[in-house]
């Protein structure tokens, strides 16, 4: 009779009848088993950098064995990565890689696993393709993980005791999805904070373009005056992003103002010198704030006042800034320029201050109204609106505005009937100007202008410097 054998290991299978069934068993089955299970194939060979296991029925042979030992002593393997070809058969094998490379372990025409050296790892195949032995585990536990590549689950809990799983790590550098169950990158938390809290900025500018005259050591200057005409000393740009709630300009401006020709007997006369702080429109459209919950009320309690105050329900101070404009519509009718406004927590109402201009009268008279503002004063995009005047009383010239008075009395240095040049060097550090995002957030265009003799006597002023320090506050979104 005719001893056959299974077609993956290889075992024997003595026919019916067969005599010595005692050595064919224990020779050609049982020593197989033994190896199929818990036999280990040393690979130290290679050709090419690779390695085809050897196949024999009812014998010895590497495919069959569990474990699939792979060294390279020799030295054979010359590239990254050695192949290991099994039998494309349904087998599990466990393989050791000590060769110092990468080992491929793969079936002659299909596809395998990688194993770094120095790992282990088990593997089967298929009888196409050899494949992760395990690649799902509905529990697992382990002291210590170590992971090279990339690890997908659909839940993380650091610990046992914790209540907090994670579900996701974002990328968002705005936070956006505010997420109790998501962690974030390291890109997107310094995306964040970077983005978030204050942002200053510092320059000084100087007339360099226009200097009068620049000789040695001298510095640069630009003469303002005399006259009434208006002339640029700055333009620069506000930067904000899309967290901006705010934008603070603090400027110190730095220059001489000078008279010639006082004649006899003066004692001191007043030069006047005037800065103009413009912004560029974003929007010819009102904000919509609410309705008058206290209609006109002189804000001096004399009802001569042009100074006139309203109520509105709600904090709307963060809305309020040195540019705003208050007005019945969307459109800016019958707009004024806002003084300054407060929050009463008490009453949780927001009262805005305005000036009425050459008049008693306000521009609501009754309740109920609704109240618009507008940083822009209501002009078109690209138009220059005026920071409001510290004090607008006697220069309310709506196309004509000033923001901030820097004239000075100055005397001449000798009393007598001589001509002199009187002078006074100033450095001023203006009032702090506050922008809110109006149109939308972003950059803002800024213009800085001077004029002199707005109101008579004749002078100049030297402009020498301009400090420009700007903050951007932006807030979590």
């Amino acid at each position: 009779m005719t001893t056959t054998y299974t077609s993956n290991l290889g075992l024997a299978k003595p026919a019916t009848g067969d005599t010595g069934w005692g050595s064919t068993i224990n020779d050609r089955t049982t020593a197989m088993v033994e190896e199929a299970i818990v036999g280990k194939s040393t690979i130290n060979t290679w050709s090419g950098d690779s390695h085809t296991l050897t196949e024999s029925n009812g014998a010895s042979s590497e495919a069959r064995g569990a474990i699939l030992h792979c060294t390279d002593t020799g030295g054979q393997i010359s590239g990254a990565t050695a192949t290991v070809v099994v039998p494309a058969k349904t087998k599990l094998y466990c393989v050791i890689n000590e060769t110092g490379h990468n080992v491929l372990v793969k079936t002659p025409s299909g596809t395998g696993i990688t194993i770094p050296t120095a790992k282990q790892l088990s593997v089967a195949c298929d009888g196409t393709n050899v494949v992760e032995q395990d690649n799902h585990s509905v529990s697992f536990s382990a002291t210590n993980t170590t992971v090279s590549g990339q690890v997908t689950t659909e839940l993380l809990k650091v610990n046992s005791s914790s209540s907090v799983v994670v579900a996701d790590i974002k990328d968002e550098d705005d936070m956006a999805s505010n997420s109790s169950i998501a962690l974030a990158t390291q890109q997107s938390i310094k995306a964040y904070a970077d983005a978030t809290g204050s942002i200053r900025r510092t320059e000084i500018i100087k007339p360099w373009a226009n200097s009068e005259t620049i000789t040695g050591d001298a510095l640069p200057y630009q003469t303002i005056g005399p006259g009434s005409a208006v002339e640029t000393i700055a333009e620069f740009r506000l930067y904000g992003n899309s967290r901006t709630v705010a934008q603070e300009l603090d400027l110190n401006i730095n220059g001489q103002l000078i008279r010639e020709g006082w004649g006899p007997g003066v004692k001191a006369r007043r030069i006047n010198a005037w800065v103009v702080v413009e912004r560029v429109s974003k929007s010819a459209t009102g904000t919509s704030i609410g309705t008058v919950t206290v209609a006109d009320v002189a804000a001096s309690g004399d009802a001569s006042s042009y100074y006139k105050k309203v109520e509105i329900n709600g904090d709307l101070t963060h809305l309020i800034d040195s540019f705003t404009s208050i007005g019945t519509s969307a459109a800016g009718a019958n707009k004024k320029p806002v003084t300054n406004a407060t929050y009463n927590p008490t009453t949780n109402r927001t009262s805005i201050f305005y000036d009425s201009g050459l008049g008693a009268t306000g521009i609501f008279g009754s309740t109920g109204a609704t109240v618009f503002i507008s940083a822009s004063g209501f002009l078109s995009p690209g138009s220059y609106v005026v920071a409001n005047p510290e004090n607008i009383s006697r220069l309310y010239v709506t196309d004509n505005m000033v923001t901030f008075d820097i004239s000075n009395y100055v005397s001449p240095s000798v009393d007598d009937a001589t001509d002199d040049v009187i002078d006074t060097r100033k450095s001023i550090q203006l009032p702090k100007l506050r922008l809110a995002p109006n149109g939308s957030a972003g950059d803002v265009d800024i213009r800085v202008r001077m004029t002199t003799n707005r109101l008579g006597y004749d002078g100049e002023y030297n402009f020498y410097s301009l400090q420009v320090d700007q903050t951007n506050i932006t807030r979590p979104i």
